[in-house]
């Protein structure tokens, strides 16, 4: 549910309400389920928006190499573009 949720909050700009729900559904998906694309959504969408409402720092800069590394082992292409897009920004 988080992760279906987590693009309805950030369009809305609903930043900090994303962070939580981001960071909840994380907490609850098992580490060794690494491959899972609602980790990917999660981690993606947490990545946005803690940079919007934080600033860039390291952690963002993590936050968002792991995404990618999830992406590419996914093979998803869109998530890739997005994620390195703000790579650059970050």
């Amino acid at each position: 549910m988080a992760a279906a949720a987590a693009p309805l909050f950030f369009f809305h700009s609903l930043f900090v309400e994303c962070i939580r729900w981001c960071e909840q559904g994380l907490a609850v998906l098992p580490e060794s389920d690494q491959r899972n694309p609602a980790r990917l959504t999660l981690q993606s969408f947490l990545a946005a928006s803690v940079m919007l409402t934080r600033g860039n720092s390291d952690e963002v800069r993590r936050a968002i190499e792991d995404a990618l590394s999830l992406a590419d082992a996914l093979g998803d292409r869109e998530y890739q573009t997005h994620l390195l897009v703000g790579l650059v920004f970050s």
